[in-house]
């Protein structure tokens, strides 16, 4: 068992409840941050991990992709693990993460440096469909 999660399964429930809604605020924060600001947190972030500096050719998958499957794959892994009761609730956590998806994008619309992608929001679906996907099945094998 994980050291910071109770165990008492109702309790344990409502700690990634509020994990995944914690989350989630942090995930609408970073992508309607401007643009400026994620460059140069791009470029921290790459010169504190010494990554090589971007080349002209972009490659096969861009990095952005990578980062809103993964914000939206945690989303979906604490979402699943907070409301697993029902088959109901799976289906509702899919449209809610879509739902959010879409709104960021549109959001991202309105920021200075951000453009709106349905190349974004197949990212985050995509991300969010294996986290709720993972939780599920983990859930079914073993106790976290």
């Amino acid at each position: 068992m994980l050291p910071f999660l109770p165990r008492d399964p109702s309790a344990r429930t409502r700690r990634y409840r509020w994990l995944a809604l914690s989350f989630l605020l942090l995930v609408f924060v970073v992508l309607s941050l401007p643009g400026a600001l994620v460059a140069q947190v791009a470029e921290f972030v790459k010169a504190v991990l010494n990554l090589p500096p971007s080349s002209d050719t972009p490659p096969l998958l861009p990095l952005d992709k990578l980062v809103h499957a993964g914000l939206f794959f945690v989303a979906g892994a604490l979402l699943g693990r907070g409301w697993r009761e029902s088959r109901g609730a799976l289906w509702a956590l899919v449209l809610g993460l879509l739902l959010f998806a879409v709104l960021t994008e549109l959001i991202q619309a309105f920021v200075p440096g951000r453009s709106a992608s349905a190349g974004d929001v197949l990212a985050d679906a995509l991300g969010a469909a294996l986290g709720l996907w993972l939780s599920r099945w983990a859930g079914k094998s073993m106790q976290l």
